[in-house]
């Protein structure tokens, strides 16, 4: 492996720490406005009809379709126009992030919530494969049959060798970042597809795995840590279960959107910077670009 690419390995932590201090408040705004719909909803009690579901052969609750649709977009559509921020955020700098008008912003989310379903749907069929796979291998489908394997898994909730099923989500997260370039680029407005993506992170994508690993699940450790300390003193049940509550939890959850999308923002800036690394025409870090722009800007004052 070449020592520029453990460089950027190196490098690729550090600065994605540092531009998310450096743009505390633009990651603040964009955190409360993916969360903004979501929890408007939830406190308007939208989502009632949704939760109501239950596994018994009772007809859905009066309005469970519409409810769904809109927890749909307001929890998972919405997000990825925010994520183009993200992306440009950490690729153009705090200064030109949010230079192109709204509608071509909306535009590269419309191909990029394209990607995101393609991408799922691969993601889905690998693990199925390898699901059926390890359940014939190893568990009882091999003389019980396909279909009465599959229900007595879920009546029991086993899992045929745990440590399969492990080895199988990391390989599909290995997958998903290999992929994950095209995200980038689209979010800058480069024709970056799945295949290119794949042929920049040759070689690249244990340590982009690596990478994520380190920055993202210290994140998701110390909110899990923070989650349980809150839940301990205060109670977070209490907010869900009665209708008063429930808005004050929704309410919660806002308020704390800024922590709550630090994940999300942490992948957004790996990505971005390993793209800066891979993609050609990209010889410096995000970081040099922008104060390279600010010096211009400068300059073109003075």
């Amino acid at each position: 492996m070449s020592k520029p690419t453990l460089n950027c390995f190196r490098n690729a932590i550090f600065n994605s720490y540092k531009a998310l201090g450096k743009s505390w408040s633009i990651h603040c705004l964009l955190s409360f406005l993916a969360l903004a719909p979501f929890c408007f909803f939830g406190i308007l009690g939208v989502f009632r009809p949704y939760f109501k579901i239950s596994s018994s052969l009772n007809a859905l609750p009066e309005n469970y379709i519409l409810a769904a649709l809109i927890f749909i977009f307001s929890s998972f559509i919405w997000i990825i126009p925010c994520g183009v921020l993200w992306h440009r955020l950490y690729l153009k700098g705090s200064i030109n992030f949010s230079d192109k008008k709204l509608w071509q912003i909306f535009l590269r989310s419309s191909s990029m919530i394209t990607y995101s379903l393609i991408l799922l749907g691969m993601a889905l069929i690998i693990t199925m494969v390898f699901l059926f796979t390890a359940y014939f291998v190893f568990g009882h489908a091999g003389h019980m049959g396909l279909v009465k394997a599959a229900e007595y898994y879920l009546e029991t909730g086993k899992t045929p060798y745990p440590a399969v099923i492990f080895c199988i989500i990391i390989f599909v997260i290995y997958f998903l970042i290999r992929f994950s370039l095209a995200f980038s680029g689209r979010a800058v407005g480069c024709d970056t597809g799945f295949v290119k993506s794949w042929q920049l992170t040759k070689d690249k994508g244990i340590l982009m795995f690596a990478a994520h690993l380190l920055t993202t699940l210290p994140i998701l450790l110390i909110l899990y840590g923070v989650y349980l300390l809150a839940d301990h003193h205060l109670n977070f049940g209490i907010f869900f279960n009665t209708v008063k509550g429930l808005s004050a939890g929704y309410i919660a959850i806002f308020i704390t959107a800024p922590l709550i999308m630090l994940p999300i923002a942490m992948i957004a800036a790996i990505t971005s910077h390993f793209y800066h690394y891979c993609e050609a025409g990209y010889h410096s870090s995000p970081e040099e670009t922008e104060e390279e722009e600010e010096e211009e800007t400068a300059k073109s004052k003075n």
